[in-house]
């Protein structure tokens, strides 16, 4: 008992540092990309990403009080609150998806920008298909509402949620084709596209190509190897949780043919929330450290915060 409250003490520490820096890094990146004069579609996508990654940052702090509050009267803390817990279990959804999407979207493009620089991708069809995107997931966050459920604090996830299993029979094809779409299309299937991308970026930059050099080696590299890098973080901290939500899709779809080696759940409800955090707070570090001009930019708004604070009057 003592060893399960240090783990569920040391989540909940981890949840509130996790969505305090996160939330400060992920305000300055966005800053950035918001103060941009020209929308290029790569702005359009970052500011995208780093608006769900603020997202789940913030989310994170409910997260950590909760797991803190754990044995005690009010285990759900803050998602006690039935109209908090709903929103809450909306944005998340919403934000956790988007972050795959987006993702992909870039890591797509910037290989794009490579295969064809004389066809760039449009702006307005990058708007549409986010626009379009978002709208489809803010519907799919309201499904449970259409068969009479809602969301409700998991005690076990440490979050607010919904259940497919409360709506469909899992041994009906309903609940196999539902599920197909809420995690292995939205989840699973985008890894497939997102590391193929990225090792195409990376033979790409790796190739010598005697009239294209220079342009290989200025700005464009740059912008792709910070691509990379992004991808290269949603790999580490997506593909566990895609790996078990792969398996379990095969033990769905074969009737369970096979005992998978971990639940849907395991890396779902002790881990998932923690991961989706690091990797934001990861992408901003990255950003950070590839982007001299992000660089300038934070470090002139800590001159600006502190010049206004030494002009402030002393107090008596």
């Amino acid at each position: 008992k003592q060893w399960y409250q240090r783990r569920v003490r040391g989540f909940g520490l981890l949840g509130i540092a996790e969505s305090l820096l996160g939330t400060i890094l992920s305000v300055l990146t966005l800053s950035y990309f918001l103060s941009r004069r020209s929308l290029t579609v790569s702005t359009i996508l970052h500011i995208g990403y780093n608006t769900s990654d603020l997202l789940i940052c913030t989310m994170m702090m409910a997260v950590g009080v909760s797991y803190l509050q754990q044995g005690s009267d009010n285990p759900a803390g803050w998602f006690s609150n039935e109209v908090y817990c709903t929103l809450w279990g909306i944005t998340w959804s919403i934000a956790i998806r988007m972050t795959v999407f987006i993702i992909g979207i870039l890591s797509i493009s910037r290989t794009w920008s490579h295969l064809r620089p004389l066809r760039p991708i449009k702006k307005s069809l990058v708007v549409r298909l986010l626009i379009c995107y978002f709208l489809l997931l803010f519907i799919q966050a309201l499904l449970p509402f259409f068969y009479g459920e809602g969301y409700y604090y998991s005690n076990n996830s440490v979050m607010c949620l919904w259940e497919l299993e409360k709506i469909f029979n899992p041994q009906f094809s309903k609940f196999k084709v539902s599920y197909f779409i809420t995690t292995v299309l939205e989840f699973v299937l985008p890894a497939l596209p997102i590391i193929t991308s990225c090792f195409v970026s990376v033979f790409i930059l790796n190739k010598r190509v005697s009239d294209d050099v220079e342009q290989v080696n200025g700005r464009k590299r740059k912008a792709t190897v910070t691509v990379i890098l992004l991808t290269v973080s949603y790999a580490v901290f997506y593909l566990p949780l895609c790996v078990v939500l792969g398996q379990y899709s095969l033990f769905l779809f074969c009737d369970q043919c096979f005992q998978p080696f971990a639940s849907n759940k395991t890396v779902e409800q002790f881990f998932s929330s923690h991961f989706f955090a690091l990797n934001a707070i990861t992408n901003a570090i990255i950003y950070f450290c590839r982007i001299k001009s992000m660089r300038n930019f934070v470090f002139q708004w800590r001159k600006y915060i502190l010049n206004h604070v030494e002009s402030l009057p002393p107090s008596d």
